[in-house]
C-alpha cells in the first residue's frame, strides 16, 4: 500500500463500466469523486455502443481522467468487459455496473484488491426472476460438467483484478472469451467479497444470446464435448461390428432365414461400421487440432518464493 504525502493512494486504478440509459451523470460524478479523494492517480473508463454519449461528453471538460470508448456496434457483455480491461492502464481494474453495484462496495473491494490477485463479488440474493435463476443454474451446471470447473452461480461480473490478472487476460487471444473461467482457473489468489445488489443488472442477455454464448464457452473452453462424440461414434461402430457377427451367427445356425437378409444387414452394418469409425478418428484428430491451435501450456507457475544465493564462490564443478 502506497501513501503520499497528501494521504491519498499512489496505486492507480482503473474503472470500467457499460454506458447505458440507466448509467446517469451524478452517479459518475458521485464514483470520480469517491476516486479523486483516495487516489492520486485513477482513471474512468465509459464504454459505449448502444446511446448517444453527447450528454457524456461534457464530463470531459468537468472532470479529469474521464476517456470515452465508443464500440461501432454492438458486442457481448464478455467481449465488452474485455474490451475496458484490454484499454485500461492501471495497476488494478474494476468492472462495475453502476445500477447493480454500490459504490460503497467497490471502495472496499479495492482494499482487498491490495492483497489478492482478483477479488469478485458474491451476491447474497439475485435480483433476478424465477425463469432467469432457472436458466443461470443450469449455464453454470452445464459449464462445470463439461470444463470441470466449478463457479458459484451467486458470481457477479462485479471485480477487481491486479496487473498481473489483466496481463494475462490481455494475452489471451480466444475469440470466444468467459471471463470467469479465465481468472478463476490459473492459479491466481482469489477473495470472494459478499455483498447485497441494489438492482438488476442494467446489461442482460436475451434467452437466446445466453443459449449461444453457452454453446461457444463449451467448444472454445472443453474437449469434452467432442471427446463425448467420440466415444458415442466408437461405441455405435461397435454395436454395428457385434451387429455383423449376430448376422453370421443366424446365419449359420439358423435355419429359414429370409432371402436377402444377411446380405443386405451386412451391408448395412459394415457401412454404418466403417462410418462411425472414421468420425470417431476424426473427430480425435480435430481435438488434438484444437489443443494444438489454443497454445496453452501445460502447466503455469504463478509466484516462487526461495531463498538462493545469487553469487557463490563455490562452483559446481569438481576439481581433478
Amino acid at each position: 500500500m502506497l501513501h503520499s504525502t497528501n494521504g491519498k493512494k499512489d496505486n492507480f486504478v482503473s474503472i470500467g463500466l457499460l454506458l447505458n440509459n440507466e448509467t446517469t451523470i451524478e452517479i459518475i460524478k458521485q464514483l470520480h469523486n469517491l476516486l479523486n479523494n483516495k487516489y492520486n492517480y485513477f482513471e474512468i473508463i465509459l464504454l459505449n455502443y448502444e446511446i448517444d454519449t453527447k450528454d457524456y461528453s461534457k464530463l470531459l471538460k468537468e472532470l479529469s481522467n474521464i476517456r470515452i470508448i465508443e464500440l461501432s456496434s454492438y458486442v457481448d457483455i464478455e467481449v465488452a468487459h474485455s474490451t475496458l480491461i484490454e484499454n485500461c492502464i492501471g495497476d488494478y481494474c474494476a468492472i462495475i455496473d453502476l445500477s447493480h453495484d454500490s459504490l460503497d462496495d467497490l471502495e472496499k473491494m479495492l482494499e482487498y484488491a491490495e492483497d489478492y490477485d482478483v477479488v469478485v463479488g458474491k451476491r447474497e440474493k439475485k435480483v433476478q426472476s424465477f425463469l432467469e435463476s432457472i436458466s443461470s443454474k443450469i449455464f453454470y451446471k452445464t459449464i462445470s460438467l463439461f470444463t470441470g470447473i466449478k463457479i458459484d452461480s451467486m458470481y457477479s461480473d462485479f471485480f477487481v483484478i491486479n496487473r498481473k490478472v489483466i496481463n494475462f487476460i490481455t494475452k489471451n487471444e480466444d475469440r470466444v472469451k468467459f471471463l470467469k473461467l479465465l481468472k478463476f482457473n490459473n492459479g491466481f489468489s482469489k477473495y470472494e467479497y459478499s455483498y447485497m445488489p441494489l438492482g438488476k443488472k442494467s446489461n442482460k442477455r436475451t434467452f437466446l444470446e445466453n443459449v449461444n454464448f453457452t454453446i461457444d464457452v463449451l467448444v472454445n473452453y472443453s474437449h469434452r464435448l467432442i471427446r463425448m462424440a467420440t466415444i458415442l461414434s466408437l461405441s455405435t461402430a461397435m454395436i454395428n461390428l457385434f451387429y455383423i457377427v449376430y448376422i453370421f451367427g443366424i446365419y449359420l445356425f439358423k435355419d429359414n432365414v429370409a432371402q436377402g437378409w444377411t446380405s443386405s444387414n451386412i451391408y448395412n452394418s459394415t457401412i454404418y461400421f466403417v462410418l462411425f469409425l472414421v468420425l470417431a478418428v476424426i473427430g480425435e484428430y480435430v481435438r488434438m487440432i484444437m489443443q494444438n491451435q489454443k497454445n496453452t501450456p501445460f502447466y503455469e507457475i504463478t509466484d516462487e518464493k526461495s531463498s538462493v544465493a545469487l553469487f557463490s564462490d563455490k562452483k559446481n564443478i569438481d576439481k581433478e
